[in-house]
């Protein structure tokens, strides 16, 4: 359903447009442009072109799950996503505490034209909208 959902509409994260996925290998081409913009440390920005921007949780784990669930169906290659995918994976695992709280999940964001407003956005620990992906990521590794 993503998948196809991707081939009609333009997909966008932080300030970063990765424009339209093409018909014939949408996972691939929105997979690579991800692919490339994690930092060191596996996780993705808050602004994910931004690397003065703080590493941010709920966003790495919507790309994480899709690329896990895209190497794990064949959608996507397994030599060139795996490691992403499990680097990515290692990093988030350093932000779940021992009570099972995600943290670094930036709070609910509004659209604004004004990059200090997004680079000065509240985190949060244990916020829903950061433990559903690191869940569906888990789901995904043991499917």
């Amino acid at each position: 359903m993503a998948i196809r959902a991707l081939r009609k509409k333009r997909c966008v994260c932080g300030s970063v447009q990765l424009g339209y996925a093409a018909p014939g290998k949408p996972a691939e081409r929105v997979a690579e442009q991800d692919r490339t913009a994690n930092a060191e440390d596996g996780l993705w920005h808050q602004l994910i072109d931004h690397p003065e921007a703080w590493s941010e949780t709920s966003g790495t784990g919507m790309f994480t799950f899709a690329m896990v669930s895209g190497v794990k169906n064949g959608w996507l290659d397994s030599e060139v996503y795996g490691p992403a995918a499990r680097n990515a994976w290692l990093g988030l695992v350093k932000h779940i505490d021992q009570d099972g709280n995600v943290s670094d999940v930036c709070v609910g964001t509004d659209k604004k034209n004004d990059l200090e407003y997004y680079l000065t956005r509240p985190r949060r620990t244990g916020d829903l909208h950061g433990q559903a992906p690191v869940l569906w990521t888990v789901s995904a590794l043991l499917r």
